[in-house]
């Protein structure tokens, strides 16, 4: 199975006007860098079985953009909130059966995902709002880190 893994692009900072983390949406800037990532994914040929994202506004709005260009409808679990622990969403991952999978989330979660999938303990990843790693992940067993992008990478390609 491919397990890409793509972090919510650049979302506004917690305000009086918008208080609850929960509902922090993309900035101008954060939609077009994701707009771009979009059509990058569509220049590489990532088409995921299932695109799921995290509740939370900002990773929703990430996956309704990226959806256009993949063509996967987004799905929400629970489990790519940010306090999730890793292993409850691998099990969510391997119960889907896909053969691909997009998750769309936050950090330090996604890295510690990552660090669970490839080793079981903690590595240190860094991936930037906007940025896209792969995970080839077996049926059992630890999977491999294919690469990490940045925005700027994903932008280069589109």
């Amino acid at each position: 199975m491919e397990v890409y893994i793509l972090r919510h692009g650049k979302a506004a900072p917690p305000s009086l006007r918008i208080p609850s983390d929960h509902d922090r949406p993309l900035t101008d800037v954060g939609r077009r860098e994701i707009t771009r990532t979009g059509r990058a994914l569509r220049h590489m040929g990532i088409r995921p079985d299932t695109l799921a994202s995290s509740p939370l506004l900002r990773a929703v709005q990430t996956a309704e953009v990226i959806s256009k260009h993949v063509g996967a409808e987004v799905e929400i679990w629970e489990d790519l909130k940010p306090e999730t622990i890793p292993d409850e969403t691998l099990h969510t991952i391997r119960s889907t059966g896909a053969d691909s999978i997009m998750l769309v989330g936050h950090e330090p979660h996604l890295t510690g995902l990552i660090s669970h999938m490839t080793s079981g303990r903690p590595v240190q990843i860094s991936l930037k709002k906007g940025g896209l790693a792969c995970v080839r992940l077996p049926v059992l067993g630890y999977g491999a880190l294919r690469y990490i992008l940045t925005p700027k990478q994903m932008g280069m390609m589109s």
